[in-house]
């Protein structure tokens, strides 16, 4: 066995790393608020939160004060994103750029003088389920930056470090040929289905779709204080504006959340999750549950007449929720089209919903249609357990023998 050298024993983690917190107030409209469209991306700031995503970040800002305060900076450094709250303590290697953070994030970064020679990439993958063991276990766990900058940590010599590094990167490069196929899988789902308004009757969305609004109450800190407290106590499940990972936490149910009243769903219907902003217009079906949209997302649910049910052929539950299926693939293309374009790219459900489609009846071919995708669906789901599987060895120690 190969003895391993160690340039430190027991170092402080505080006497390696700096670290910068984020600043509260950092979303929603302020964001919109404070874009300078005379700006290239290049001069802006990109956001980072407790998203791990990159479809989950949340857009440029310009230079700007909230509340008085300047906003925090990060700019031309190697770093380490730290999320605070949601998927608290998981780590996210940042190369240089120009970012700022909101108050549910971290970011640590090497000091300019430290007596040890330190590969940040090391740090990054070998620290991870040390970053874990100082987060609370809960859907809207919390990262403690102060017990983790607390914690000591053995430094092996560069060699070492390089060579741990290495071996992560291979684990890295597994993932991505999974990605590969991924991508693959997706690429399927990014064809449309197009059916000709000539010779055919159309009607507005309006006459088949409802939607419930975006809640901006719910931010990470609202999470946080309204988490459940008991484990069998009822929830709300909060969702995000992605489609990676839609939910963005779970509150104790209630109706009212600073004195306003929240927008949420009814068990009795099934629903499909719309993306507001970014990815904006893209749909996922949810089923049915206690749901309610956070800022960056809306829901939609069938709302017929019994004359337009006849046409539609819908004649029983299952059939609803067959043609709610059937309106995700036939009505994301549209609806990502008429999203605005730009940074923070702006889904508008009232414009989605002025506009007309033909009256498609729901026929064996449309339900054969609906299946095959949905095949396709759960395929893509194992591949993605898969990935997990993969990805989730990023966590485990590597050891040398």
């Amino acid at each position: 066995m190969k003895k391993i050298k160690y340039q430190g024993l027991n170092v402080q983690i505080s006497s390696l790393f700096e670290y910068l917190s984020g600043i509260s107030g950092l979303y929603g409209d302020v964001i919109y608020n404070n874009i300078n469209i005379n700006k290239n991306v290049k001069d802006k700031y990109k956001i980072l939160s407790s998203a791990i995503k990159d479809e989950r970040q949340m857009g440029y800002i310009s230079d700007c004060k909230i509340k008085g305060k300047e906003i925090p900076k990060f700019v031309d450094k190697d770093g380490i994103l730290i999320a605070r709250k949601g998927k608290a303590g998981t780590l996210t290697f940042l190369q240089k750029g120009r970012y700022t953070l909101t108050e549910v994030a971290y970011v640590i970064y090497l000091k300019d003088e430290i007596e040890y020679d330190i590969s940040l990439e090391w740090f990054f993958y070998s620290q991870q389920k040390l970053a874990y063991n100082n987060a609370s276990n809960s859907d809207n766990g919390t990262f403690s930056i102060e017990r983790f900058m607390g914690e000591k940590i053995d430094i092996p010599d560069i060699k070492h470090q390089e060579y741990i590094v290495q071996k992560y990167r291979e684990l890295e490069e597994e993932s991505n040929k999974i990605n590969l196929v991924i991508d693959k899988v997706n690429s399927i789902f990014e064809k449309y289905i197009e059916v000709s308004k000539s010779n055919s009757e159309v009607i507005q969305l309006t006459n088949i779709l409802k939607h419930i609004s975006r809640n901006d109450v719910f931010t990470e800190e609202t999470l946080y204080n309204y988490a459940p407290k008991k484990k069998e106590e009822k929830t709300i499940t909060v969702l995000s504006g992605s489609t990676d990972d839609i939910i963005y936490g779970k509150i104790r149910n209630t109706d009212k959340i600073d004195r306003k009243k929240i927008n949420k769903t009814t068990l009795d219907k099934h629903y499909l999750h719309v993306v507001r902003n970014g990815k904006a217009g893209r749909l996922t079906y949810i089923g049915a549950g206690n749901f309610a949209p956070a800022s960056h997302a809306y829901l939609l649910y069938l709302d017929i007449s019994e004359e337009l049910r006849e046409k539609l052929q819908i004649k029983n539950n299952l059939n609803e929720i067959q043609y709610l299926k059937f309106l995700k693939l036939y009505l994301e293309p549209i609806f990502i089209g008429s999203s605005s374009r730009s940074d923070n790219s702006t889904f508008s459900i009232s414009h989605a919903l002025k506009q007309e489609i033909p009256i498609i009846p729901l026929t064996e071919e449309i339900i054969k249609l609906v299946d095959d995708f949905e095949y396709l669906q759960n395929l893509r789901d194992k591949i993605m357990l898969l990935k997990e599987k993969v990805d989730s060895e990023h966590v485990k120690e590597i050891v040398i023998n």
